[in-house]
């Protein structure tokens, strides 16, 4: 299923003028990264493994710190504070200044880390522990990504308050995908099948499962959809919370906790 190298770049190429990321192993060639980076339009590269707080990231960070790039590099997952730090000193220590974190073990919706391994903790509580950790012992330089756990508007809005970008796979599920993912009936699209970046589908390994698949029913036809629902919750939140921009609102938001009687009578809220 994965691409080769040639694809990988041309993807890249043929997204221009449009700014794009692009997914890295851990095992790139010198000679591929070179190649890869001097392109005009690649504004982020993100090293992608499920367990981000891993040694076995430093060849390829080195590689590219000695590109010359310093910035513009995701890292993640990262489920606990003592894997931030982990990943955070991963990082400075390669020498890169400016640098992103990707907070999140097993809260996506086609995930199956937590059934199947045991790890990971809700996603709202573990952006709150990064965050105080962080804001406590200094470790400000490093921006945050939440991974997982959107599945409305309103999750999105709750995630801005500790996070600084946040993953929306799901949300985005549109017909822009691939045809074998894409339901039709009757010609017309009636669902997007999702699937785990675990999943056989992604990874063709046959051994062990940590993503599961769904049907996804309710989405958004075009992104233009999905940023302007995103746009109207987040707006409507600010004006309840009193806030003009993210700041205030993130000074101004008070999260309470729900009793299980009331999220089986009304839904997670």
């Amino acid at each position: 299923m994965g691409l080769s190298q040639a694809e990988r770049l041309q993807d890249v190429r043929d997204s221009a003028p449009a700014l794009v990321g692009a997914a890295l192993g851990t095992n790139e060639p010198e000679e591929f990264l070179a190649e890869l980076l001097a392109e005009p339009n690649l504004v982020f590269v993100s090293i992608d493994i499920a367990h981000g707080a891993n040694a076995a990231v430093l060849p390829v960070l080195h590689k590219i710190r000695a590109l010359g790039v310093d910035s513009g590099v995701i890292l993640g997952n990262v489920g606990s504070i003592e894997g931030f730090a982990y990943a955070y000193w991963l990082m400075k220590l390669s020498g890169f200044r400016r640098f992103i974190l990707k907070v999140g073990v097993g809260p996506g919706s086609v995930c199956t880390t937590r059934i199947n391994t045991g790890v990971g903790v809700g996603q709202l509580s573990l952006l709150e522990e990064i965050r105080r950790f962080q804001a406590s012992v200094g470790l400000q330089d490093a921006q945050i990504i939440a991974d997982g756990g959107v599945n409305s508007a309103g999750d999105f809005v709750k995630a801005l308050v500790y996070a600084d970008g946040v993953m929306m796979g799901k949300f985005f599920a549109s017909g822009s995908f691939e045809d074998e993912v894409l339901l039709r009936q009757d010609g017309e699209l009636v669902g997007v099948l999702l699937y785990g970046m675990a999943s056989t589908l992604v990874t063709e390994k046959h051994n062990f499962i940590e993503g599961s698949s769904q049907t996804l029913r309710a989405f958004h036809h075009t992104a233009q959809e999905a940023i302007a629902r995103l746009r109207e919750g987040l707006q409507s939140a600010m004006t309840y919370v009193n806030a003009t921009n993210l700041s205030e609102f993130r000074g101004n938001v008070r999260f309470a906790l729900n009793s299980a009687a009331a999220i089986a009578e009304a839904g997670v809220h």
